[in-house]
Order: C-alpha cells, then structure tokens, then sequence
C-alpha cells in the first residue's frame, strides 16, 4: 500500500520510522498495527426484474400481434440496458441487444433515445436443437412439457447468423419488434417500450403464414457487461434457458435478485489515532468545515488530511489511504480491491477513519466518533473490526437515488455540486434508509504487524 509518504512522515507518528520519539504521546511502548479495508460488495447489477403486463391493461401474458409492454427505470452515465425476451415459435431462440454488454442509456451526458431496434438481435441460446418455427414440436408454442426438445450440439449462446430453418426465413427482427427508448418524468428516467409489430404475413412455415409471439421480457441496469449470459459460452445456470426456451423470465430474475445492489467503490480515505472524542465529527452536529465534506461528496481526502494534521488536539496524528493494494496510483476502491496502511497507538489511543460511500451524495463508512479501541486490556486488538464501521450521512447535500442521481458522487460532473440537505447534521444511515449492512460492503481487519 502505497502512503502519502511526505504527510506520513511530517506526522509525529511513527508511520515511517521505528524511533520510539515519534511515540504520538512521547512513551515507548508504541504497537504497530496493519488496517485493511475491503471492499467486499457483490453484486453485479444495479437493477433487474421483469415485465409482462401489456401497456394500457393489467393482462399479463406473451405479446401477440399489435401489443407491448414498457419497462420505466431510472438510470445514469456509465449505465447500461440489457434485456432478453424469447420468441415463442422457437425452440430456444431469443431478442436481445447485439452486444451482450447492453445498450448505453447516455452518450456525451445525454440520454440515448429513440428507436434502437437496429441494436437488437436474434441470438440462439444453445440449448436445443432448432426446428422448422411454429411447427417444430419441440418448439415453445407446440412444446408438450418444459425441456422438451433434442439438445443443440453446439451449447454456445450465439448470434443466429442463418437466415432459414428448414428452408424457412426468419423473420428480420425489425418484421417482428419495435424497440424504442424515451425519456421518463425526470432527467434520469427512461420508458423501455417493445412492441409486437408482426402481421399475418411475418411468418412463413409449412402450414401457411402468420403474426409472432413474443415472451415477457426480463431486464436489467449495470455497469458490467454480459448481465444475463456469456456470448460463446454454455448458458449459465441463472434460470435463462427457462427464458429461453419456455418464455418464462421470471426465474432468471429470481435468480439474478442477489446480484442486485449498490456495488459503490470506496473513495480515498483519512485516519487518525487519537484519545479525544469526535476527532472527525459529531453526531447530530454540523460538519466542522475541515474536509470532511469533501471525502464524503468528492472523494478528496486532501483538504481533511491537512486539517487535522494541524489541529494538535491531544496529540492526535493523520493519515491517507489513497491506493488500493496492487494500483499504480491514487484511486478508489471497487468491489474486490483493498487499501491497506500502517500506523503506532499506545495503550488509550483510538482510531478514526472515513472513506466515502461514492454513489450517494454524501455518505461515508466511517468509526464512530468515539473512535475504535485499539487495545483489549493491555493486548492489541487483532481481528475483524467490521461490526465498530458504520454508514453516515454528513448532512451536507441531499440525497438522491444511489449511484443515478446526477448530483452523487458516481455521477456529478463537477466536485461540490448538488442540492444542500434539509437536515444539516451528521447521523447514521438506518435501515429504514439503506437496508444493506455495513459487513455486505466493506470487511475492515487489524493486526498488529508483529503478528504478522
């Protein structure tokens, strides 16, 4: 873990020398202590569920000839919009973006909207063998039972690049849907519409012509790609080859629901070793004006860390984390990364420590502002200090939707933007706010080096 080795080493404490005079408090019985910070948080995707009610009527079915469903979300820059939903006179054939990755929803800051059917595909889930569309009796629409059907020997989710089974066309998908995106009710909505545009003619089989069906649609947010499947794998065991071949999307969005949350990353943090109470802030008190308003909004832990080197409360002495183990420089933490530091107590001293919650406006994991002990007795602490983190709200801007509102750190174009709080105090987030615990994000573990 790479310090900020100049204010390191400006400090009093003995972060960058083992002489027993950088003791914060003047003794000799300094311990050193490892502190990492994990970001543990799991989740893939920022939203997923499913639709088939029909637009105007609360009917719920597959989408015949003339009928459409619409999916409203709200979603930001960085997002992208992935969506599947099955072609019922097939056997496991499928409308989705063309690239797995999905569909940005903001080009250069604006939303992308407008007709994307151009951007949809008909892919082949690899699952059964195709047979002649509407005829086949292993097909959705004839299928007697569920996984009924000869396997497909190529098992690659794919594009579908022949254009006939058995000597029969398929369909152009924009014969069959029309996919379009328009804006919501607010700045960051949108309105998801799929429609079934085929006619009596869009089909040509064995048995004459006829219209498509269309299956509900499942749907997700995210800033990773591939949400659903893997292009040129086997399809994952996540419920999409029941999408797929029986038209059902409810069981991959089931399925996905634990991949769904805020994965925010950790911004850059400060700590400090200290004695006295409150080092970096008090509950239900304003913030002081030192920087910490900065961490939580922006992510900058320059101005605080300056601050409370100077501040010469009892002794207490600061520190920066601001590179995750294995980066080549100062950044924040994603899911799967860590910053790790060193730092000397005595017995009696404290640690603070803040790193911003990046996709909210102002939220920041933190100790609270008594400070976490270092010491059981006269022994170091040496184990998961996890449950002593909490989530605050500094009181400093208001909130808007995680990791979307325009104004959240994830999203702002600008530091030190966005609308003041109402309630202009530091206070825990509660679950009544944020449901997800602490310990589902951040994993925060002390040893004492010597342990080591």
């Amino acid at each position: 873990m790479k310090l900020i080795a100049s204010t390191m080493c400006a400090l009093t404490l003995a972060a960058c020398s083992g002489n027993n005079s950088d003791d914060p408090n003047g003794s000799g019985n300094a311990r050193e202590f490892q502190l990492r910070i994990e970001n543990i948080a799991p989740w893939k995707l920022l939203k997923v569920s499913s639709q088939s009610t029909y637009v105007g009527t609360m009917i719920q079915g597959n989408l015949n000839p003339g009928q459409a469903y619409e999916v409203r979300f709200t979603a930001g820059p960085g997002h992208y919009l992935t969506f599947a939903s099955s072609l019922i006179e097939s056997n496991d054939l499928f409308f989705a973006p063309g690239d797995a990755a999905g569909i940005p929803l903001y080009v250069n800051g604006q939303r992308a909207l407008g007709n994307i059917t151009s951007a949809v595909r008909l892919w082949d889930a690899g699952t059964e063998l195709n047979q002649e569309l509407g005829v086949g009796d292993a097909t959705c629409v004839n299928q007697p039972t569920r996984d009924y059907g000869a396997p497909d020997p190529d098992s690659r989710v794919r594009l579908l690049t022949q254009t006939d089974i058995g000597g029969w066309p398929i369909p152009e998908v924009s014969s069959m849907i029309r996919v379009t995106l328009t804006a919501g009710a607010s700045a960051d909505a949108f309105v998801l519409r799929i429609e079934n545009v085929s006619t009596t003619t869009t089909l040509q089989n064995s048995v004459g012509t006829s219209g498509v069906i269309v299956s509900p649609v499942a749907w997700a947010i995210s800033r990773l790609p591939n949400a659903f499947f893997d292009p040129g794998s086997a399809v994952r065991p996540n419920g999409f080859s029941t999408l797929a071949e029986a038209g059902l999307a409810d069981p991959l969005t089931q399925a996905l629901r634990y991949d769904r949350g805020i994965a925010t990353s950790l911004g850059r943090g400060v700590f400090a070793v200290h004695r006295e109470t409150g080092p970096l802030f008090y509950l239900d008190n304003a913030d002081y004006g030192m920087g910490l308003e900065a961490l939580a909004e922006d992510g900058d832990e320059q101005g605080l860390l300056a601050n409370l080197k100077n501040d010469g409360r009892d002794g207490a002495v600061a520190g920066a984390f601001d590179t995750p183990v294995g980066a080549t420089g100062a950044t924040a933490a994603a899911p799967g990364q860590a910053f790790e530091f060193r730092f000397k107590a005595k017995l009696g001293d404290k640690l603070a420590l803040a790193t911003s919650f990046t996709a909210s406006n102002d939220w920041f994991f933190g100790s609270s502002p008594e400070g976490i002990p270092l010491f059981l007795g006269d022994l170091p602490r040496w184990e998961d200090i996890t449950p002593d983190i909490h989530l605050y709200d500094l009181g400093t801007e208001a909130d808007e939707e995680l990791d979307v509102g325009l104004d959240t750190g994830s999203q702002q174009t600008a530091p030190n933007t966005g609308r003041p709080d109402g309630k202009a105090v530091a206070r825990e987030v509660t679950m009544d706010r944020y449901s997800t615990p602490v310990n589902q994000h951040v994993k925060v573990t002390l040893t004492p080096v010597d342990k080591l």
